[in-house]
């Protein structure tokens, strides 16, 4: 393969050697959907990825994924300002367990500076209860923001961890190696209140 093909401006992703771009929209979108493994190649820059949800509003669309990054070391999620990735302008990173944002590169897309009245849209959405509830082991992730949780941790393969319990609300003894990844979101987290963010 030709090594100068990139997924640099627009979402190109790789299936069985051929690219999809941004024109086969609802092919892209289908791949957010996707089990990760399935395919995305371990040499693309997107490697774990996740769709929690895409919520249809009058008010404005929206999309909320997570795709953590072994590069970076914090946990966040993406809010896009359309329900469909390649539709989208503008995204922003809200982070997990602080009342932060992150800026976000590398796929032609603006920071997302977002209105209290979208972060409360968001937040709304995060409390309300999904179509289908997940189940893990004895856990049941009853609410989207929940299941984004569940999502974010799984992609990182922090259920595979030695220090997860399932028994204990953080997921794991606070005294443990896996509480201070910082990457690692505790399972009993609450939404920050990103209200407070202040946009330079």
């Amino acid at each position: 393969m030709n090594e100068n093909n990139e997924t640099d401006d627009i979402m190109n992703t790789l299936i069985d050697d051929e690219y999809i771009t941004e024109n086969d929209e609802d092919e892209v979108d289908d791949i957010l959907d996707a089990p990760i493994n399935e395919y995305i190649p371990v040499h693309l820059p997107f490697i774990e990825m996740a769709t929690i949800g895409r919520v249809q509003d009058p008010r404005g669309n929206f999309l909320v994924i997570v795709t953590p990054d072994s590069g970076r070391s914090d946990s966040y999620i993406k809010v896009l300002n359309s329900d469909s990735y390649t539709k989208a302008e503008k995204i922003i990173r809200l982070a997990f367990t602080k009342e932060e944002c992150y800026d976000h590169k590398g796929d032609g897309k603006e920071l997302w500076k977002i209105s209290n009245s979208d972060i409360k849209r968001v937040t709304k959405w995060l409390r309300s209860t999904p179509k289908t509830k997940i189940e893990y082991g004895s856990l049941i992730f009853h609410t989207n923001w929940e299941q984004a949780i569940y999502h974010w941790n799984n992609e990182c393969g922090f259920f595979d961890h030695p220090d997860f319990d399932e028994t204990i609300p953080e997921g794991c003894d606070k005294n443990s190696k896996l509480i201070k990844i910082p990457q690692y979101v505790p399972l009993n987290t609450e939404i920050p209140d990103w209200t407070k963010i202040n946009f330079k």
